[in-house]
């Protein structure tokens, strides 16, 4: 008998959903009979170029943190190579070494909203 993951209303939940179907991909995958597709991470940002994005957005820690609405700790331990940024932080850091104006912007409007 088959189980369904479900919420506390008794339907089954959109992760949920999502999970059972990523299994039945691996089941499948295992079996001979599914494709999967491999993508490899992109290189994380070098600690140095960190560096040098928050230098040229801002003159300190605590002005870029402000500025961009990230925790100034997080990006002192990326500059000095303590924790790397995932994905999505490291994608923030480029839309920011891009067009920092942008980004400031839609904090701003974040913060606001908050």
């Amino acid at each position: 008998m088959k189980k369904k993951i479900v919420a506390a209303d008794g339907k089954t939940t959109e992760v949920g959903q999502s999970v059972i179907k990523s299994l039945k991909e691996i089941h499948a995958w295992r079996r001979g009979r599914g494709r999967m597709t491999i993508v490899e991470a992109s290189t994380p940002i070098a600690p140095a170029r960190i560096k040098a994005i928050r230098k040229k957005a801002a003159k300190s820690v605590r002005i870029f943190s402000e500025r961009f609405g990230l925790p100034a700790k997080t990006v002192q331990q990326w500059e000095q190579g303590a924790r790397r940024p995932d994905a999505a932080s490291s994608l923030l850091l480029e839309l920011i070494d891009a067009n920092p104006d942008v980004v400031e912007t839609a904090a701003r409007r974040r913060r606001k909203a908050a």
